[in-house]
């Protein structure tokens, strides 16, 4: 198996949120697991890793959704990675 490493990564961007709903995420960093041939994971940093959700059509409620995870040439995700999104409606459309 290829090495792995673990970074902390932070959600860039939430999709098609609205203004009809309030959004809540359990967390917005995560700890990812990224495995690599040993000179691309040497190079390889937080910074280098795009993170967002796409929240589009969600109705209110909680829902588990996962997370789109771009990653440099020659590196791959060990596991999925999920968020937990509570959509609820705004004041003003309650």
């Amino acid at each position: 198996t290829a090495p792995e490493r673990n970074l902390e990564t932070v959600l860039q961007d939430i999709a098609d949120i609205g203004t009809a709903l309030d959004t809540k995420l359990d967390t917005t960093a995560f700890n990812t697991a990224v495995s690599a041939i040993d000179e691309n994971l040497e190079s390889l940093d937080a910074n280098s890793i795009g993170m967002s959700v796409d929240l589009t059509g969600l109705p209110a409620g909680t829902h588990s959704v996962p997370v789109a995870i771009t990653l440099p040439e020659g590196c791959e995700l060990v596991e999925d990675v999920t968020v937990d999104a509570v959509l609820s409606a705004t004041e003003i459309n309650q």
